[in-house]
């Protein structure tokens, strides 16, 4: 309990400025609503050249990650269109969670609701202006991610997509994992005079 401490509204991190050399997050940028705002404060709570490592899905990723439905996050919330979308893909067995709710119209009002209060897909671009104002340094660290991800799972198709990934340039694998999940990025704090 007192290694967890509990940010309020105002959004100020609960630590002296520069107290960090390292911050991750993982799968939570999409769930912040004002992101500059929590860059600038992990900016603060950073050492000079500190780094954050952080991966999240972007709009462009063609998988919501929380409900597994192919490009439900690129409908408007409340449109007819994306709700028949989303069923098409029910009716083929898709859809995570649905063990949750006795028939379609719950289990959609139930993710649906969950995605378009809580999550804001951005796009790349979004992305590194928000990084760009509070003068980080972007690195794409997606390769690596793959990579780490491939040696931790057993069989044959990780084995065998290991060294196809190793000798594939770092850029292709950035494409590739942004339009399936995502992407991965180190930030590194410079100074502004710097």
């Amino acid at each position: 309990k007192d290694q967890i401490k509990i940010i309020d509204k105002t959004g100020k991190i609960p630590y002296d400025k520069e107290t960090f050399d390292f911050v991750t997050s993982m799968d939570v940028f999409e769930h912040v609503e004002n992101l500059e705002l929590v860059l600038y404060e992990i900016n603060r709570v950073l050492k000079d050249n500190g780094i954050i490592l952080c991966s999240f899905p972007l709009k462009s990723s063609y998988i919501e990650g929380h409900y597994c439905i192919p490009l439900s996050h690129w409908f408007k919330p409340c449109s007819k269109i994306r709700k028949s979308w989303v069923l098409f893909f029910y009716k083929l067995g898709l859809g995570a969670q649905r063990n949750k709710c006795s028939s379609f119209d719950d289990w959609y009002k139930m993710a649906f609701s969950f995605i378009d209060n809580y999550c804001h897909f951005r796009t790349r671009a979004e992305f590194l202006a928000c990084c760009k104002k509070l003068n980080f340094e972007v690195h794409s660290r997606s390769k690596e991610y793959l990579i780490f991800r491939l040696k931790q799972r057993e069989g044959y198709f990780s084995k065998m997509m290991f060294p196809i990934v190793n000798v594939l340039p770092g850029g292709f694998i950035s494409k590739l994992i942004q339009i399936r999940s995502g992407a991965c990025f180190e930030l590194i704090k410079h100074h502004p005079s710097s």
